[in-house]
């Protein structure tokens, strides 16, 4: 048993002597959770592995060891075990030798004697047994098992009915025949040697020196024990113990046992509750008399205007529930207590709710009369005082949610108003000998103060709403503003090129969207239909910004690009010093040839401004201006080569005739030679 329980053990003494270590029943002090108990023994690879979350965490082990049978008469030791078998979920019958079935059956008989006194179902106790076993599983554990045969070839030897007609297997069938009918399950267990070294068995063994086998024989019926302990132990199959019931019970049924007579589990409950039902009733009955004499001294002697600081109405009512709802109220509080005591035995109330109605009963005339006193003294006054407080919680509330619409200004106010007219109204009916005039005077009361609220709440929501709008406007102008910066330097850094329209409409989008919830907001409480006129203010100056952004953007564009064709004219007329002029002094150079290298030089410079303009998206118009200013040097220079050209001809011409002449004169110098 100390194995089983694991770690220290439950305690039990242990012994190698023939004599008992116990004498009666001895119950281990140390309770052990059913989860901690399996943790010993848990293993995921074995076939009777369960999910810790599948074990019941509110379940506590107990452990008890009996004295061992046979040292006195079989009467003594039934009613020694009879209690213990009726509360255990498992028993452990421990055997210490090899198979000797005529001597374990008679160990074994003390238990169908104990069964035999108890009856759990209709009938003699054979019959009730079938309808119910009396007790919960049954391990029959050989130690030491050192002989041969297995689990299934000692179960049948020990357990299966034999088939002889002699006296004596007929008084073993019997016994058989009652323990299969007595426990919900027998299981058989073949323990090795707890130790591997034959001197230890002579020794008080400890944990270190049992051996691996033994252990493992152990955790294995330890699992079984898991497995069965995280189902609840039914009382005569009917009723789950608990400790607190099972204190109750065994006196009972010692009782019935002492008197030989038979022990009846659910007629011992019945016993049990009816008992506890009566002490627990004769309590209730003393708390109820003492809180129902507080209610009402409470009521005539605390509820009063003049020691209720705010909040009127809830005093009125709490006192009031004190009063009016005093079988409800205290009725459900003790009942709620009273079963929640008699959860651990039974589900019936009936008796304690029928006995708590005849006390109130009797209590109801005083109560009445005291509750007369309390509407007309206490509780009317606190109401005036309520419809007050009320008022002005009302004129609070309504001012914090400023400003607001008319319309839903005056059915807020009005809304809240009209609910005090009904209570007033409703309230006076339980008033007794209260006249209609008081009644139409805390009507009136209540009209003119309202009137007088409203006035000053409709001015200061005028006020209010003149303040919001300013602040509408203040977080518009603060959007528009940080678009419009956010822009200018966005459009800065892109110069000469413009800012795109697909980057300033994200550029809104996103300053749009804050703006939207900001505007939504609780604090501003924008309609819908304002929130869209300064969505299209916002969108109004992004169109003016951009607007503006891109002439400031065409003008810088446009200078640039006048630099750049600058340059790039510089670089052509360059060429055409370098280049085509020279070309000139050739006689071969003709003007045509001329002309069209200079129109490629040109070419390549407008192809080169264009690709510019194009870069920073400037207007037609300017790249037109550009371009004419381009081919307006190029005519320029295209005349320089004509002029040119027609200078190259000339000379050469004078030079042409100068030969001429000279070859002319040369001619006539010889012919008059040659006479």
């Amino acid at each position: 048993m100390n194995q089983i329980a694991g770690g220290t053990g439950c305690g039990f003494r242990v012994s190698n002597k023939q004599d008992p270590c116990t004498v009666g029943i001895d119950l281990c002090a140390k309770f052990i959770p059913l989860r901690k108990f399996s943790e010993s023994t848990q293993r995921s690879d074995s076939p009777s592995w369960k999910n810790p979350s599948d074990i019941p965490k509110n379940v506590l082990v107990g452990f008890v060891d009996a004295e061992g049978q046979g040292d006195r008469d079989t009467t003594y030791d039934a009613r020694i075990a009879c209690p213990v078998l009726l509360a255990a979920q498992s028993v452990i019958f421990n055997w210490k030798d090899s198979l000797q079935k005529d001597r374990m059956l008679n160990l074994l008989g003390v238990m169908c004697r104990a069964a035999k006194s108890v009856q759990v179902g209709e009938g003699d106790y054979e019959q009730g047994m079938k309808q119910q076993p009396p007790f919960g599983h049954l391990h029959i554990v050989f130690r030491d098992w050192n002989f041969d045969g297995d689990v299934s070839e000692v179960t049948a030897q020990l357990l299966d009915l034999e088939q002889s007609s002699s006296e004596d297997a007929a008084r073993r069938n019997e016994v058989r025949k009652v323990l299969a009918m007595a426990f919900q399950s027998i299981q058989i267990w073949l323990l090795p040697p707890p130790a591997d070294r034959c001197s230890d068995l002579a020794k008080v063994l400890n944990t270190n020196m049992l051996s691996a086998q033994f252990i493992g024989q152990v955790d294995s019926l330890r699992e079984s024990l898991v497995d069965q302990l995280s189902t609840d132990r039914l009382w005569g199959g009917k009723h789950k113990i608990t400790g607190p019931s099972l204190a109750k019970l065994m006196p009972l049924v010692t009782e019935a046992l002492n008197q030989n007579a038979v022990v009846l589990p659910r007629s011992a409950y019945d016993s049990m509750v009816h008992e506890e039902a009566t002490a627990l009733r004769v309590e209730t009955e003393a708390d109820l008399s003492t809180r129902l004499e507080q209610v009402l001294s409470e009521a005539l002697s605390v509820a009063i205007p003049e020691k209720c600081d705010g909040d009127a109405f809830s005093r009125a009512d709490f006192f009031e529930a004190q009063l009016k709802d005093n079988l409800a109220a205290l009725c459900d509080g003790v009942t709620t207590s009273f079963e929640y005591s008699l959860t651990g035995i039974t589900d019936d109330a009936t008796l304690l709710k029928t006995q708590l109605e005849l006390l109130f009963q009797a209590k109801k005339k005083d109560l009445e009369a005291a509750y007369e006193k309390f509407y007309r003294v206490s509780w009317w006054p606190l109401q005036q005082q309520g419809v007050r407080e009320a008022l002005d919680h009302i004129q609070t509330e309504v001012s914090n949610a400023l400003p607001l619409p008319n319309a839903k200004l005056t059915y807020l106010f009005d809304g809240g108003v009209q609910v005090l007219v009904d209570r007033i109204t409703t309230n006076a009916k339980k008033v007794d000998g209260l006249t209609d005039l008081e009644i139409e005077n805390s009507l009136q009361n209540l009209r003119d103060s309202s009137l007088l609220r409203f006035n000053q709440l409709s001015a200061m929501n005028d006020e209010a709403e003149v303040v919001r709008r300013e602040d509408q406007q203040a977080v518009t102008e603060n959007a528009c503003a940080a678009l419009e910066q956010r822009m200018a330097a966005e459009a800065s850094a892109l110069l000469p090129a413009p800012l795109s329209r697909a980057r300033g409409k994200t550029l809104f989008g996103a300053v749009k969207g804050r703006l939207t919830t900001a505007l939504r907001d609780a604090s501003l409480s924008t309609s819908e239909e304002r929130v869209e006129a300064m969505i299209g203010e916002l969108h109004g100056r992004f169109q003016a910004q951009f607007e503006v952004l891109a002439k400031e953007a065409a003008k810088a564009g446009a200078v640039a690009l006048t630099s750049f064709m600058k340059e790039e004219l510089l670089v052509l007329e360059q060429k055409f010093a370098d280049v085509l002029y020279p070309k000139t002094q050739c006689d071969e150079s003709i003007l045509t040839d001329l002309t069209v290298e200079l129109q490629e030089l040109r070419d390549d410079v407008a192809q080169r401004v264009t690709r510019q303009a194009g870069e920073w998206q400037l207007e037609s118009s300017t790249l037109a201006d550009h371009l004419s200013r381009v081919d307006h040097t190029v005519a320029e220079l295209r005349s320089i080569l004509q002029d040119k050209l027609e200078e190259t001809q000339d000379e050469s011409e004078k030079i042409r005739l100068a030969v001429e002449e000279a070859d002319r004169v040369a001619q006539i110098e010889a012919m008059r030679l040659a006479q």
